[in-house]
């Protein structure tokens, strides 16, 4: 068997005691320069793996190594305003749940637990759209993902806000759908899950950055850092493919008919619901062909309509459509507008105060965006005044760029991490999530590299 082979072997057997052993006897005393120059291995080889090379990962239930767990749960959440959960006969609540998913990955000997990094979606997704790029990042950060209310698979209120304790309508607009209020489920979930005190990296995209921005003047002691992935910001919200979908809410405020008919007019007006979200999710990425089908489509769908498309005897009569939580978007949609975008003053009093940041901010754009201009980056960069703002464009990204090119804007966001507290922050190195590199990663994180470092440059 030739010296190939033979490695090939051993590291197929056991990858981890591999390296070490091998480093061992390639490099019998290590300095910084052996480190650094050797050959460039490729991180996404299929039999040279750096993950599974230098990574102690554990195992799955398949017994192969990962090198990200996950975690899934629901936080019960107590919110100011109360709605219905289910069709009449029903009691109201306040009693609601925020669906969330924790990413980890492993950490090495000596270094810092990682930074928190929250991310939340847009519309008309849920927590699923960012898995491919929190997954990434959480090989270097601690991640969760939560899905908003009314979206995913959080609590669906309806009626939110309109009603009190007792079931008697009290408004006549979906108010406590602003995004303002949002801000309050996402700060006590963080306390709930990483105690008082909690600091985080926040980043979200389209109307997630809309609830980011408010969050971060109510909490700007608590957010590290903002990442803001193309939001809809200023007079670039509402686009039209959303207010088509807010307006039908308008439907339950009408007079002269009873509640059968009105439910009979908004299912007749959203009977090609599916068909439409279809089209606005291919509007929405640069390259449709590239990242979505039929099946790839199915994690952002779901919550909205029947997926199971292999189920027994599928077809479009059997396939429904899940009514009540069109419904739920229909009202968060139907309130949501440029006034809670615009910078707050006397006469508008529910936008967002950006003075009050002070936090740094990244703002990253596809520069294929079709429904909010790329250029809108430097008008929200300009608001920002107390902060310290960049600004990152991606090549080849529509709205939802996350899904066009998950691994630039992962690599964006650590980055940016690393720009603004250091490389130490991190729980290993970070050489990037796609291409060639040169180095073992192990020995680049703290206390490793910098020991030898610091040895290296003693006075002889």
């Amino acid at each position: 068997m030739s010296t190939t082979k033979k490695v090939l072997a051993e590291f197929r057997k056991n990858p981890l005691k591999w390296a070490t052993q091998y480093r061992l006897r390639s490099n019998t005393q290590q300095t910084v320069h052996n480190i650094l120059n050797h050959a460039p291995r490729s991180t996404s080889d299929k039999h040279l793996d750096l993950g599974k090379f230098y990574k102690n990962v554990g195992l799955d239930k398949q017994k192969n190594p990962i090198n990200v767990r996950s975690r899934e749960g629901k936080w019960k959440y107590t919110a100011p305003f109360y709605g219905v959960l289910k069709y009449a006969p029903s009691t109201p609540t306040n009693q609601f749940e925020i669906a969330y998913t924790r990413f980890e990955g492993w950490r090495a000997p000596g270094a810092s637990l990682g930074p928190i990094v929250l991310f939340l979606h847009g519309v008309p997704t849920n927590r699923r759209q960012w898995y491919p790029v929190a997954k990434m990042v959480a090989r270097h950060c601690r991640v969760v993902c939560i899905d908003m209310l009314g979206m995913g698979e959080s609590s669906k209120p309806r009626l939110y806000g309109l009603i009190d304790k007792d079931g008697k309508r009290i408004r006549n607009e979906f108010s406590a759908w602003d995004w303002k209020y949002d801000p309050d489920y996402i700060h006590n979930f963080m306390v709930a899950l990483y105690g008082n005190g909690v600091k985080y990296v926040f980043v979200a995209d389209d109307w997630g950055g809309g609830i980011l921005v408010h969050h971060c003047e109510q909490y700007n002691d608590e957010v590290t850092a903002q990442i803001l992935v193309d939001p809809i910001s200023l007079d670039g919200y509402p686009v039209r493919e959303i207010m088509a979908i807010g307006r039908t809410a308008g439907i339950q405020f009408m007079k002269g008919m009873n509640e059968q008919k009105k439910e009979e007019m908004f299912r007749t007006l959203m009977a090609a619901f599916d068909q439409t979200l279809t089209q606005i999710y291919k509007t929405m990425v640069h390259n449709p062909n590239k990242v979505y089908d039929q099946y790839t489509l199915r994690d952002i769908q779901f919550p909205y309509m029947d997926v199971d498309y292999h189920k027994k005897n599928a077809n479009p009569l059997n396939m429904g459509l899940n009514w009540w939580a069109i419904h739920v978007l229909a009202d968060r949609a139907s309130r949501l507008g440029s006034p809670q975008l615009f910078p707050r003053t006397s006469k508008n009093p529910n936008g967002v105060n950006y003075f009050a940041m002070t936090m740094p901010t990244c703002i990253v754009w596809g520069l294929n965006d079709n429904m909010m201009p790329a250029m809108q980056r430097f008008r929200l960069q300009q608001l920002m005044r107390n902060a310290l703002v960049d600004t990152k464009p991606i090549q080849d990204a529509g709205h939802f760029v996350s899904t066009d090119q998950p691994h630039l804007v992962a690599e964006a966001i650590t980055s940016f991490i690393i720009g603004r507290f250091g490389v130490f922050v991190l729980r290993q190195s970070f050489l990037g999530y796609k291409g060639k590199i040169k180095g073992d990663e192990l020995e680049f994180v703290k206390p490793g590299f910098d020991k030898l470092l610091a040895m290296e440059n003693k006075p002889r």
